[in-house]
């Protein structure tokens, strides 16, 4: 075990060697963040056994629904692409469930967008090395307190990872969630469970940012732009999913703000006719996701999960996941 690990240890170096390019910050465009030249397949398939997990804990995150036999990822991986979209990447559980699986050999590679400002800076201060080795020397600072959460959600960031440090004690500290429900930070969660992760959240991101670094490209611009440049950059040799604020919960959701019926009908639009090997999009069951994705058009996949509000116990509910024939 002592020689795989020195193995591993010695294969990150050198990816990360190969992807720091000369240090310089990354500056954002539409069309990449500049990144220096990718790790080859070989050294990719070197650490597809390195399972990445969930670095934020949002409700109605989809890593479950992508690791479970037959969910998302199984789902998109029934067709071959090269390259994968995901214009609400949310905690990235598609990816990573992508990943978990050796998605990403072979060429393949992945372009992930959100609207989240706080969200996309935790991302990219993750991905790069000397900006993640600064978050995790940070988080030292921070304890799985209620003191703490109130300087997370009072104090001003001064800088990127200061940012997206309160991120995670927010994210993982607080009872209820910032993309869907109350406001964030409200209410202390101290549960075991939560406290383990928060105490194991360096190694979560060491395998997490390595991960991102080594496979995707990170994105905050317009969704429904992004995904047209993205497709027609990828000549429609890409798989797509969707997970867009839910009907008549769009308030909850940061990225929901100024959606509505239109906008739904605008970004199935979109799904129906944009080039893709596969595209897949997430609802909750509503009347107007019928009328949007019809069953001629469109094959849908009903799940149970179990979901958890934070604080208030555990519900059964049906995921729809709907992808285009």
């Amino acid at each position: 075990m002592a020689f795989l690990r020195e193995i591993r240890s010695g294969y990150w170096a050198l990816l990360e060697s190969y992807r720091d390019g000369a240090g310089k910050p990354r500056q954002r465009s539409l069309k990449t963040w500049a990144q220096g030249p990718r790790p080859t397949q070989e050294q990719v398939a070197l650490v597809t056994s390195c399972k990445v997990r969930p670095i934020v804990s949002y409700t109605g995150s989809k890593w479950q629904l992508a690791e479970r036999e037959g969910g998302i990822a199984d789902l998109l991986l029934s067709v071959e692409w090269k390259r994968y979209l995901e214009p609400f990447c949310g905690s990235a559980g598609v990816w990573g469930a992508l990943w978990n699986r050796g998605a990403f050999q072979g060429g393949r590679d992945a372009r992930l967008n959100d609207a989240s400002g706080d969200l996309v800076t935790l991302y990219r201060v993750a991905r790069r090395p000397g900006l993640r080795r600064a978050l995790v020397d940070a988080l030292e600072a921070w304890e799985f307190s209620q003191a703490d959460l109130a300087l997370a959600v009072a104090v001003p960031e001064d800088d990127e990872v200061t940012r997206a440090a309160k991120l995670l004690v927010r994210q993982w500290q607080s009872r209820s969630p910032e993309k869907e429900g109350s406001a964030p930070g409200s209410g202390y969660a101290p549960g075991e469970s939560r406290k383990r992760v928060w105490e194991g959240l360096p190694d979560r991101l060491e395998t997490f940012g390595k991960a991102l670094r080594a496979s995707a490209d990170i994105y905050q611009v317009s969704a429904f732009r992004w995904l047209r440049s993205q497709a027609r950059s990828a000549g429609g040799d890409c798989a797509i999913y969707a997970d867009p604020p839910y009907i008549e919960r769009e308030a909850l959701y940061e990225s929901g703000a100024g959606w509505d019926e239109a906008t739904h009908k605008k970004l199935a639009a979109i799904l129906a006719d944009i080039p893709a090997k596969a595209v897949a999009v997430s609802y909750y069951p509503h009347p107007l996701v019928e009328q949007l994705y019809p069953r001629k058009s469109w094959v849908w996949h009903e799940f149970e999960v179990r979901a958890s509000a934070r604080g208030n116990g555990h519900h059964r509910r049906t995921e729809l996941v709907l992808l285009r024939r």
